[in-house]
C-alpha cells in the first residue's frame, strides 16, 4: 500500500482499530467510548509527507478523550494505514474533506465534534463549511491552514 505509520503507544489503542471501505478506499481508524455526541480527531500532515503520519500522531490522547464520550480518529486519504485515492484528481484537500464526510456519513455519526490538527485543521475546516449540519463544534489545533494570508511586506510572507 505505502509506507508504514508509526506505532501506536499501547497495545489498548491496538484494539480499537478498524477499517471500513469508504467508496472502495479501505480507511483505517479508531473508535472508543460511547453515549455522548462524537468527537472526531483528524490528524495532521499531507501527501508525501517525509514521515508517515495517522491516528498514531494523537498518541495517548485517543484514550484520554473517551472519558468524554465517544472518540474517533481516522486515517486520512492516502496516509496513515488507510488507502490511497483512486483517481488522480482526487489528490487534493477537497478529496480528503469529502473522504472523511463519507467516512462520517457511512458510520453515521452526527452532532460531531471535529478536532483538526495543523493540515488536519484544514480538512475539519473544509468538513464544517460544507456540512454545517453534520458538525457541533470546531476545535483547531496549532494550524495556521485555515488563517489569512501574512501581509505583504512583512518578514512573515
Amino acid at each position: 500500500m505505502h509506507r508504514k505509520a508509526l506505532p501506536l503507544p499501547s497495545s489498548s489503542i491496538t484494539q480499537k482499530l478498524h477499517t471500513v471501505d469508504v467508496r472502495g478506499v479501505q480507511t483505517r481508524y479508531f473508535d472508543d467510548g460511547q453515549d455522548k455526541d462524537p468527537i472526531l480527531l483528524i490528524h495532521g500532515g499531507h501527501f508525501g509527507f517525509f514521515i508517515p503520519v495517522g491516528i498514531e500522531s494523537w498518541g495517548n490522547v485517543l484514550e484520554d478523550f473517551g472519558e468524554y464520550g465517544r472518540v474517533l480518529a481516522v486515517d486520512k486519504l492516502g496516509q496513515g494505514e488507510t488507502g490511497l485515492p483512486l483517481n488522480d484528481e482526487d489528490w487534493t484537500v477537497d478529496a480528503v474533506a469529502e473522504h472523511v464526510a463519507n467516512f462520517a456519513t457511512q458510520l453515521g455519526l452526527k452532532n460531531l465534534t471535529l478536532v483538526g490538527h495543523s493540515r488536519g485543521g484544514m480538512t475539519a475546516v473544509l468538513l464544517a463549511l460544507k456540512y454545517p449540519e453534520m458538525v457541533k463544534k470546531l476545535v483547531i489545533i496549532s494550524s495556521a491552514t485555515a488563517a489569512p494570508a501574512p501581509p505583504v511586506g512583512t518578514d512573515m510572507d
